[in-house]
């Protein structure tokens, strides 16, 4: 009797991970919900000032960046590299050229732009889904118009200051990369399985597509921007991101540290340009190392930008979640070198 009754015990215990992750995502929406309804004019404000910022200081730059690699992707420019750049890159990181193309897309452009050119690369069926997988280190980072112009020269003033920031964030996506590709080529042999495409259509065609496609990127990645900038009103509102500040703030107290810091660094987890932003108030030499940790990151914000691309090529969003944690471990520790 009791051997028949265990698997059925086990069934019953087991834990649902996906389950508890709705349900909590539920309960989050039903209080936020309540919350709008309460304070309607508090959130209209906070929802309108996020979308302020994404028009005046992200659209101008996204919008044609986006627009111009979607073009490039399309017209085979990833080919043209890959061909380059296939000896380099095979010998360094063992991935094909194409990565070199989707890593100086990101590099330049900035979040959410390699993950969109990674995702459009597979529903092209210019790569495969594993190869796709295998470049995500490439396309986790930020660009200099961010980094050095907004961030540097914008929240703390000094465009050194933003260079340095952009070197260490530069070196912490290659050496994440360097590192990852290179302990996979270890264990398994790496195949690429590279496709070309033969689709041919006109340059109207092409336009017109491309258009429209990146319209409604950009309209999505404009709406994370401007409901997180709600979202993280509402959680200082309500001092819900008090215990992350109080338990950082009693860390850095140990080490020397400005505590103030904590405040910036929390907001920044949520969303990457208000914990800047934050950050620059307090300035001190720590600055870098803890705005190399939030540009890393990128916070919940950008990652869920870059994983609404991934969705479409069904790309693993985890695996990328877990190369921006190593990456923002490498920052930290780089940025150190430099203070």
């Amino acid at each position: 009797m009791n051997n028949f009754s265990t698997p059925e015990k086990k069934c019953r215990t087991k834990f649902n991970f996906n389950a508890v992750l709705k349900f909590c995502a539920a309960i989050s929406l039903l209080f936020f919900l309540v919350v709008l309804v309460v304070f309607p004019e508090i959130c209209s404000r906070s929802f309108l000032d996020g979308l302020v910022l994404f028009a005046t200081a992200v659209l101008p730059s996204l919008f044609p960046f986006m627009f111009i690699t979607k073009m490039l992707t399309d017209f085979g420019v990833a080919e043209k590299l890959t061909n380059i750049m296939q000896k380099p890159f095979g010998f360094v990181f063992g991935t094909s050229g194409k990565s070199f193309y989707v890593f100086l897309m990101s590099i330049l452009c900035g979040y959410p732009i390699g993950a969109k050119i990674l995702s459009d690369m597979v529903t092209n069926n210019q790569i495969s889904k594993q190869e796709a997988e295998d470049m995500l280190p490439f396309c986790s980072s930020s660009g200099p118009l961010f980094v050095v112009g907004t961030v540097g020269a914008g929240m703390f003033g000094s465009k050194a200051f933003g260079a340095k920031l952009f070197l260490v964030h530069a070196l912490s996506v290659v050496l994440v990369a360097f590192v990852l590709c290179n302990t996979k080529r270890l264990f398994v042999k790496n195949k690429q399985n590279s496709k070309k495409t033969t689709t041919k259509k006109n340059l109207d065609q092409f336009l017109a597509r491309n258009m429209i496609d990146t319209c409604s990127s950009v309209l999505m990645v404009g709406g994370f921007i401007s409901f997180f900038y709600l979202v993280i009103d509402i959680l200082t509102k309500f001092k819900i991101l008090l215990p992350i500040s109080f338990a950082l703030a009693f860390v850095f107290c140990k080490f020397g540290i400005d505590a103030n810091f904590a405040n910036g660094i929390s907001s920044g987890i949520v969303e990457m340009t208000r914990g800047c932003k934050e950050l620059s108030a307090v300035g001190g030499n720590f600055g870098l190392v803890a705005a190399s940790a939030i540009v890393a990151f990128g916070g919940i914000s950008i990652i869920l930008q870059s994983c609404a691309f991934f969705s479409k090529a069904k790309i693993s969003s985890l695996k990328f979640l877990g190369i921006k944690i190593m990456q923002t471990a490498f920052a930290v520790c780089i940025a150190l070198a430099f203070v």
